[in-house]
């Protein structure tokens, strides 16, 4: 507007006016500044009645209604002063950002966009305050490059203004630029700025706070946040800002794995204002803490202020299992909010299932109760979909088929229930829940397993090894990725015991295996052979060998020696030292044991186990008769009379115990003591065996009465009795003594197989603070690489100086003037000539500086990173900085199209160093290196930071996924078993079928 323009409107409004409206309009605008907003609207509008086109009254009007809170009249009133005066940029600022306030971005847009142009001449804050409100407006378009450009001349205009910079830093926050929000508001200090600036940027700053940045190096930026928030949470804010700030700090404490710190902080922006957001929060941290009542409590009570439908749900679905008032509380709840919803008919469930075991507890104890309890029939009451997505419904169905005897179906539903879990693990909610409801889960693991285990007072013995082995091999299964690298598996042990179950598998169908043991001349063979009537057992042959001699009924009398590897070499019953000598002469043969077989009928019934020696002076031979003691089902110890209750015998005794075999002993040779030393060796031998002392019989006088068919002196040796007891207590009882010993054998591999567990634990810890560490060190290396691009990119901006340098030399010495000549002319394929030049100057420099780059992040990752994760970096290295190079040189060759060399050239001339002067004329046009690569490359740093953090969680989450597979598929099915294999063997039997 011209000044003459300008001197007619001012006349017209303000000289001219009629005094009635002049008073009128200076009532108005002291009411306006009166804060009588209500009355300063009547008036300007009684103004505008008689001149419509009074720009001063429509801005008036505008005003008062926005004070109103009539945002969309007040944008009316300022655009029809925008009408009756359009070149003037205050009232265009003044519409656009009403529009703003109107939520009319495109109007805000154009008007804030004039409002530049028309103050542009004017600067400082009016300029800036137009170039915030354009940036406003093109950022709530989802234009933010547009947006910063107009933040950053706003800036330029008014640098000590606070808010351009305010709007900068949730602008470039709300890009994900996680660098560049961090450094813009590096450049404010919290101490300076009021708590409501300080909570903006704090909120700015704390949205793009993620996991992943948490995993990587972006330690300003978390505590930039942190110290904004801290700030706007000062005791001169506002209790509401407070409390949001509070809030903040909590999510952030979540973000970085800190949640007793992020209770702690909801805990005081609920004291400040319980609000449902902020005590949701609240149930978030308590929850990451463990604290699962707590937690619950806290999403009732969201969901008390709220009444929606998904805080409900996460108050059914967080509240513990037990709490049978507060689930049917949630139950209720949902049912009035949403009818037939699943979390409202799974917490119905519970609490109908907590109130059903309460009232059976109270009637009586169910594991000593064999009949039904009225619990099983109130079962009936509890209705539950047959399909269901939601975990809880499916470990409610569990639990109810579990009460009813079903054990099949309960364990379906807890396996459908894990893999629901599992599933929905990155869900807040769900994981909470999962992780609340993991006692509950596992004890209906173990009772479904115990109760498959147990039918009754019996074991299923062959069903039990059939699961087991099923239980084994499903572990063997998950051994990948639960274990450091180059760390020796436990579950490489389980082949041991899989060949162990295999051994007891095969025993089961095998009849009484009877082990017979004693020192060397206690007469063990002479007691075999007056089993058989016959010489079966040489005595030379066992302190030869030391090895175990198994007498097995078979058709004709043969021998077969069985080698530790399962193969044999058989013959007649005569090349028996033969074989053995065969044996031994080949290296790599071990003899495990000798078969005899013989027609006979004792042996259908019974296998004899024939041992080495215990007294022998080589420990294999003492050990040989123990791995016969393991072997079989119960053992005959047979004692020479003359020198019973030695020392090593005590010994022996007491590692005999260990394997909870039955012992009978047996005193032999009494015929070679007097009566009154019997009593002696008795009370010796009172701890072998059975309480009623020893067996005592004669084999060699047994032996020869068999032979010699004398009654009368078979029954001298005391054989018939020694053979009666025998089948009272061992023969009869065969299949009993033989289950009662597989059932002790099993106890030990599943005793064994479960101390696995701990050095599990052991391992996935070492692994856990192997990741910690991995992180930790690529936080170190992230801080190196910054500080070597940063190096790097100071480097790249001298040498492309350099190099221009030497490119303008070269141009000037091209078109040298001659003293004297005219001035000399550059055509067009000068101007390529140069262009060219120069362009391969930039290249060159950028690509050298791309190479040093990527050698630099590749040495420092390299050295910092884990081993496995080298595949990952050989891939993604190549490409890690291209992209930001290959961005910084486009740019470079943008400029330079856009660049007059010949005028810089001719310009350059002029000066009395031409080479620096077109030097210093052309890096002034190009890209800075440190201003413009700084966040590509960090962006890309970072990426691959993430991406190698990412290789770990997730390596990580494998170990805890397969560590549940493990406890949910192995652990808990063999306590379960273990369980009941130790009451059975506590109570000395194993059950039958």
């Amino acid at each position: 507007m011209g000044f003459l323009e300008e001197l007619g409107r001012f006349i017209d409004d303000v000289l001219l006016l009629p005094e009635d409206l002049r008073e009128t309009l200076e009532t108005a605008e002291q009411a306006l500044q009166d804060e009588l907003f209500d009355e300063a609207a009547v008036l300007y509008r009684e103004v505008l009645g008689s001149r419509p086109s009074l720009t001063r009254a429509w801005v008036g009007l505008s005003h008062a209604q926005a004070r109103l809170g009539q945002v969309v009249d007040a944008l009316e009133a300022a655009e029809h002063a925008r009408s009756s005066d359009p070149r003037n940029g205050h009232v265009a600022l003044h519409a656009a950002q009403l529009a703003l306030a109107a939520g009319r971005p495109q109007v805000a847009s154009e008007h804030a966009d004039s409002a530049v142009r028309r103050l542009a001449k004017e600067g400082g804050r009016p300029l800036s305050e137009a170039c915030v409100a354009l940036g406003h407006a093109e950022q709530q378009q989802g234009r933010p490059d547009r947006a910063g450009r107009a933040l950053r001349k706003a800036i330029a205009s008014a640098p000590k203004w606070i808010e351009p910079r305010v709007a900068l830093v949730e602008c470039l926050a709300e890009q994900r630029k996680a660098h560049d929000a961090a450094v813009a508001a590096a450049a404010l200090k919290p101490a300076h700025t009021t708590p409501a600036h300080a909570l903006r940027i704090g909120t700015a700053l704390a949205t793009i706070v993620t996991p992943a940045t948490t995993a990587i190096h972006n330690t300003n930026l978390h505590s930039s946040a942190r110290a904004w928030l801290d700030r706007a949470c000062s005791d001169d804010a506002p209790p509401a800002d407070r409390a949001r700030s509070l809030s903040l700090l909590s999510r952030l404490a979540l973000t970085e794995g800190n949640p007793a710190r992020a209770a702690e902080y909801a805990h005081a922006a609920v004291q400040l204002q319980p609000t449902a957001e902020i005590l949701e929060l609240l149930g978030d941290a308590l929850s990451a803490n463990g604290r699962w009542h707590e937690a619950a409590s806290a999403f009732r009570n969201a969901a008390e202020l709220d009444q929606s439908v998904r805080l409900w749900e996460r108050a059914a679905r967080t509240t513990p299992l037990s709490e049978e008032n507060a689930l049917r509380r949630c139950a209720q709840a949902l049912r009035h909010l949403s009818p037939n919803t699943e979390p409202a008919a799974s917490a119905q469930a519970w609490s109908q299932i907590a109130e059903l075991r309460r009232n059976s507890s109270a009637e009586h104890n169910p594991e000593h109760n064999p009949e039904p309890s009225r619990e099983k029939n109130d079962l009936t009451e509890v209705a539950l979909p047959e399909a269901s997505s939601e975990p809880r419904t499916r470990l409610a169905r569990a639990q109810i088929f579990l009460l009813r005897g079903h054990l099949g179906q309960a364990l379906e539903e807890l396996e459908v229930y894990a893999t629901l879990a599992a599933a929905d693990s990155a869900d807040a909610t769900a994981e909470a829940a999962t992780k609340a409801d993991s006692a509950v889960c596992a004890r209906l693991q173990r009772e479904a397993w115990t109760a498959q285990w147990r039918q009754g007072e019996e074991l299923d013995l062959p069903c039990v090894f059939e699961t087991v082995q099923r239980v084994f091999s499903r572990a063997e299964s998950l051994r990948v990725g639960t274990f450091p690298p180059n760390s020796e598996s436990p579950q490489l042990h389980l082949r041991d015991a899989q060949r162990n179950l295999q051994r007891l598998r095969e025993s089961l169908d095998r009849p009484l295996l009877l082990a017979i043991i004693g020192e060397f001349n206690a007469g063990k063979s002479t007691l075999i052979n007056a089993f058989a009537g016959r010489e079966v057992a040489p005595t030379g042959i066992l302190p030869k060998t030391a090895t175990i001699n198994l007498l097995r009924d078979g058709a004709e009398r043969r021998v077969r020696v069985v080698l530790a590897d399962g193969s044999t070499r058989e013959g007649a019953y005569g090349e028996l030292e033969a074989l053995i000598d065969r044996a031994d002469s080949d290296a790599e043969a071990v003899i495990d044991h000798i078969e005899i077989t013989l027609p006979s009928p004792l042996l259908e019934r019974v296998w004899l186990l024939d041992t080495p020696g215990t007294n022998s002076l080589e420990p294999e031979h003492r050990e040989r008769a123990l791995d016969a003691v393991r072997r079989a089902d119960a053992v005959l110890w047979v004692f020479d009379a003359t020198q019973a209750g030695k020392s090593s015998e005590i010994t022996l005794r007491n590692d005999i115990e260990k394997l909870g075999r039955p012992v009978i002993a047996v005193l032999n040779k009494v015929d070679r003591i007097a009566e009154r030393e019997m009593s002696e060796v008795n009370e010796a031998l009172q701890t072998f065996g059975s309480r009623a002392g020893p067996l005592q019989i004669s084999a060699r006088d047994a032996v020869r009465a068999r032979v010699s068919d004398d009654t009368h002196a078979l029954e001298q040796s005391g054989f018939p009795q020694f053979q009666q007891h025998l089948e009272q207590q061992v023969f009869s009882r065969s299949r009993t003594l033989k289950r009662a010993a597989i059932a002790f054998d099993l106890l030990n591999i599943v005793r064994d197989v479960l101390s696995l567990e701990s050095r599990l634990e052991e391992l996935r810890n070492v692994a856990s603070e192997r990741s910690v560490r991995a992180v930790a060190a690529l936080d170190a290396a992230a801080s190196k690489i910054a500080t070597a691009v940063e190096d790097i990119e100071q480097e790249l901006d001298q040498r492309q100086a350099d190099a221009i340098r030497r490119a303008g030399r070269e141009v000037h010495m091209l078109i040298k003037p001659v003293p004297g000549a005219p001035r000399p002319t550059i055509d067009l394929e000068d101007r390529r000539f140069m262009v060219r030049l120069l362009e391969h100057a930039l290249t060159v420099t950028t690509e050298e500086a791309e190479t040093r780059t990527r050698a630099r992040v590749r040495a420092i990752f390299w050295t910092t990173a884990l081993p496995e994760h080298r595949d990952v970096l050989k891939k993604l290295l190549p490409l890690s900085v291209r992209a930001a190079y290959a961005t910084f040189l486009g740019y470079q060759r943008g400029r330079l199209a856009g660049f007059d060399v010949e005028r810089a050239i001719r310009n350059a001339q002029k000066k009395a160093d031409p080479y620096e002067a077109f030097a210093r004329t052309f890096c002034a046009e190009m890209i800075n290196a440190r201003r413009e690569l700084s966040s590509a490359l960090r962006s890309d740093v970072d990426s691959l930071a993430a991406v190698l953090a990412a290789e770990i969680d997730q390596a990580e989450a494998l170990r805890r996924e397969q560590t549940n597979l493990l406890k949910r598929h192995f652990f808990i099915p063999l306590l379960a078993l273990h369980s009941a294999l130790n009451e059975i063997t506590g109570r000395g039997v194993a059950g039958s079928t």
